[in-house]
């Protein structure tokens, strides 16, 4: 198998994306109010919203002929 010259790149910049990603979504959740509601909602919002932009550079990854 032919590795890609942008797959690594890709995964390295996942993985970092991925790490200060949860740590800002964790350092805000110390500043959310107490309210279960609430907190659930954050955290679901805060879970989904990193999918999009990794969706795009697994795409720009898949580019490399």
């Amino acid at each position: 198998i032919v590795m890609r010259r942008r797959t690594p790149v890709a995964r390295l910049i996942t993985i970092h994306l991925l790490f200060f990603y949860s740590a800002l979504i964790i350092n805000i959740a110390d500043w959310l109010p107490n309210n279960l509601l609430f907190q659930a909602g954050y955290f679901i919002i805060a879970g989904l919203i990193w999918i999009p932009p990794v969706i795009k550079l697994m795409g720009w990854a898949s580019k490399d002929g």
